[in-house]
């Protein structure tokens, strides 16, 4: 089977709310339309450690690197979520 694209995975992701709350769905998915708007919209596998840091290196020309992280713990969340399915 092949990997979803991120953005599929997370038209997907209404179904966890039962898990978290809406404002940590919220999160998660504000997080990963961050990265696919500046990485692409990839099948989840394709996504390297260059293209993280990559996102870190140009979201923090934007936001604090504080947020960068919150930012990228979210996606890690959606990424660790898809490799369990």
């Amino acid at each position: 089977m092949r990997t979803p694209l991120l953005s599929q995975f997370l038209s997907h992701l209404p179904q966890y709310h039962s898990s978290v709350s809406l404002s940590t769905l919220w999160l998660y998915t504000n997080a990963c339309k961050h990265f696919i708007r500046i990485e692409g919209d990839k099948r989840m596998a394709c996504y390297t450690p260059l293209h993280v840091e990559h996102f870190k290196a140009e979201r923090v020309k934007l936001i604090k690197p504080n947020t960068v992280n919150i930012e990228l713990r979210s996606c890690r969340t959606i990424f660790n979520r898809a490799r369990k399915l």
